[in-house]
């Protein structure tokens, strides 16, 4: 069993803007949950293995939702398609 996997976080723009990005998000052998500052890359030597990628941060966004950068804290989608931090 691997022990990472995405996390889609939702950053903030200079002005404020949300948007979201991509990170790999680790939980710790102490149980503790980390995740990369800067979001990643996805890369692939080949079109099948992208493909694989791409459909892994599908199910993981599935999985585990969108959380904050700020707070780490689930993100709720709102009907209008807007987000906003869960309390």
């Amino acid at each position: 069993m691997k022990n990472w996997r995405f996390q889609i976080f939702q950053h903030y723009d200079d002005a404020g803007e949300p948007y979201l990005a991509i990170h790999e998000f680790y939980m710790t052998h102490e149980k503790e949950e980390v995740w990369t500052l800067k979001p990643v890359p996805l890369e692939a030597d080949n079109v099948v293995a992208l493909r694989l990628a791409l459909l892994q941060v599908l199910v993981d966004m599935e999985n585990h939702g969108v959380r904050d950068i700020r707070t780490g804290e689930p993100v709720v989608q709102t009907e209008d398609g807007r987000s906003n931090v869960a309390h």
